[in-house]
């Protein structure tokens, strides 16, 4: 297969095309200054290269609607001046950049795309991602905002420094497309086996997808149908044998059937307190926890961490809930999928049960969506009020029983217990299972290290570890990924009991250390320094790689209102936009050690206060 991963560059005199052959390790770049380079790239493109596949970064929305302007105008392109040609292509490149909707219909691309943007979910705002963000997750050597404004006039000696720079971007796209294949080959799978066009799609997408294709076979109409509601009386979404026999429950059942929303944003603030636990409602899912600490099983009390089966798509199925205008056939096809999905999974058919489980998982995250066939704020509703309410009758009834709980967290609940209770515990599990019709997991921890509800580190009786939030080591691509030996030095720390002085100061990998900032459109960074006994100030690049370091400067966040805000305020760093190999990075290992004791000493001063 001939792959080729690139990327363009566009000024108001000049464009370049760089493309490295995955196969062969070819690099070819071509530009458009003074020269032929526009015949050079049509019969590069659309002659010579026998390209399989293209793979970029973004590439459906700009990239590709580039070359296809140049594939759909080349007769006339190729018969202007190279500046003239450079014109049309920079304005071009602009009313892409402003259009929202540049992507260019299937049937007309001329080269199949693959866009590792799209892929990724980062045309999601709450998941928005660029490439720099990307080199820096990575540890890419060198990570570079282009050099030049996109509206400045290039001249001759710029063309190098450009062209590195889109050299630069490709290996970088090429380095993120060997991270992501278990996900592309899982859309090519998927693509084959459902018959539908999954190569671009993100995982939401790929569930609706297969969902749609499935309720499609019945109703054909189903991308345009909807339910829309101008009120939702939460009363006619509650479960009617939902009831407790307690009065804080029952005034939160009370308030919540009570209620009448217009929208579902903000509709779930409830909360309420049980034997001391307190239980937060959100259109997300519950959320609970017990006071920060450090929590151990022992000979005579066991961690005991229960979790609902494929919690939204049961509830659904048991409950007959679904979009009014989808009917009991949504139902139907719902249970279908989920036992599809079981049998995929027992025959070792990773490919089909990967994609059912995004079918049922999406769903109920569409039922939000204006865009979506499965749009029914009521179902959505349902969905959670009731998730919620039955995981609170499951913590009061093992509360009840002296059972501590410590997390309460969307679809399951963790509890510390005597370990004389486990028989009662498993019999208020069954009872539950058999009112609810729902099915329960369990498993058992040695140790849970608690911050709060969304950071934790829990250790299971294998050895496995379980992060979330400031404990997580290999974090999502979105997520910010600075000072990774943090996280390192906290697991080792409440693991193994090693002391972070020890981790931090040994750990050898520079880029661990490091940070990212990033500057928005109301500001810039600069660096700080004296030269001759006069101020120095350094303007840098949008996004750039650091570390806190011993003899390093200070680094200031600047905003267009002229108010300023030191980034690591109290300590000095240096900017690693570049890998070097050195001896002594003179690291300040004190921030580090610092950042770990903020959170170790949250958790363990809170477990002192305890006793």
């Amino acid at each position: 297969m001939q792959l080729e991963i690139y990327d363009l560059e566009c000024f108001p005199n000049f464009f370049s095309y760089t493309g490295y052959r995955r196969n062969t390790e070819k690099i070819t770049q071509i530009y458009i200054y003074d020269n032929d380079g526009l015949k050079q790239l049509f019969d590069y493109l659309w002659n010579k290269s026998k390209i399989t596949y293209q793979v970029g970064f973004n590439n459906l929305n700009y990239d590709y609607p580039m070359l296809h302007y140049i594939r759909t105008n080349y007769e006339k392109l190729v018969k202007l001046t190279p500046q003239k040609q450079t014109a049309k292509l920079y304005e071009e490149s602009q009313r892409i950049i402003g259009n929202e909707f540049s992507e260019i219909q299937k049937s007309k691309v001329s080269i199949p795309q693959i866009d590792l943007f799209r892929i990724h979910h980062f045309d999601n705002k709450a998941k928005i991602t660029s490439l720099k963000d990307i080199e820096i997750r990575l540890n890419f050597p060198t990570v570079e905002d282009m050099p030049f404004p996109y509206y400045h006039v290039v001249q001759p000696e710029d063309i190098e420094k450009i062209l590195a720079y889109n050299l630069n971007d490709v290996m970088a796209t090429n380095e993120f497309y060997a991270c992501s294949r278990d996900r592309i080959n899982m859309r090519s799978s998927l693509s084959k086996e459902f018959k539908l066009e999954l190569l671009n799609a993100n995982d939401p997408k790929i569930g609706s997808e297969i969902f749609i294709s499935l309720m499609s076979e019945n109703n054909k109409d189903i991308r345009n149908q909807r339910t829309h509601r101008e009120s939702i009386n939460l009363g006619e979404c509650v479960l009617p044998w939902i009831k407790f026999d307690c009065p804080e429950l029952n005034d939160l059942l009370k308030k919540i059937k009570s209620t009448i929303i217009s929208e579902t944003k903000g509709s779930m603030e409830f909360s309420v307190t049980y034997k001391g636990f307190q239980y937060d409602f959100g259109l997300g899912g519950i959320h609970g926890c017990i006071k920060s600490g450090v929590y151990r099983a022992n000979e005579e009390e066991y961690i005991y961490d229960i979790d609902v089966t494929s919690f939204y798509p049961n509830l659904s199925i048991v409950n007959g809930f679904h979009p009014e205008h989808l009917g009991k056939t949504f139902c139907e096809i719902y249970k279908s999928v989920f036992n599809k999905r079981a049998s995929a999974k027992k025959a070792g058919n990773k490919v089909v049960s990967e994609g059912l489980k995004l079918a049922l998982n999406g769903v109920y995250g569409k039922s939000n969506s204006q865009f979506s066939p499965f749009y029914d704020p009521k179902f959505t509703m349902q969905i959670t009020i009731n998730g919620q309410l039955l995981i609170v009758m499951l913590g009061k009834e093992l509360a009840d029983l002296g059972c501590t709980i410590l997390q309460a967290n969307t679809d399951g609940i963790t509890i510390k217990c005597k370990k004389g209770l486990l028989e009662q515990v498993q019999k208020v599990c069954t009872d539950w299972e058999a009112q609810t019709k729902l099915q329960l997991e369990y498993k058992f921890y040695d140790k849970m290290v608690i911050r709060d509800v969304n950071n934790y580190l829990a250790v299971d009786t294998d050895g496995k570890i379980k992060y979330k939030g400031c404990f997580e080591i290999d974090k999502e691509y979105h997520k910010d990924p600075s000072f990774r030996i943090v996280p390192i030095a906290l697991s080792e720390y409440f693991t193994k009991g090693t002391p972070v002085e020890q981790t931090i100061r040994t750990h050898k990998n520079i880029y661990d250390f490091c940070g990212r900032f990033k500057s928005r459109s109301d500001s810039h960074s600069e660096l700080r320094y004296f030269v001759d006994g006069k101020e120095v100030r350094e303007k840098m690049q949008k996004t750039n790689r650091y570390y806190v370091s011993q003899n390093g400067l200070s680094f200031v966040k600047v905003y267009s209102s002229d108010k300023e805000e030191t980034i690591e305020k109290g300590w000095l760093i240096k900017i690693f936009n570049r890998f070097e190999e050195r001896d002594d990075y003179e690291i300040n290992f004190d921030y580090y050690i610092t950042q770990c004791y903020k959170i170790i000493n949250v958790i363990e001063t809170r477990q002192y206060s305890l006793f």
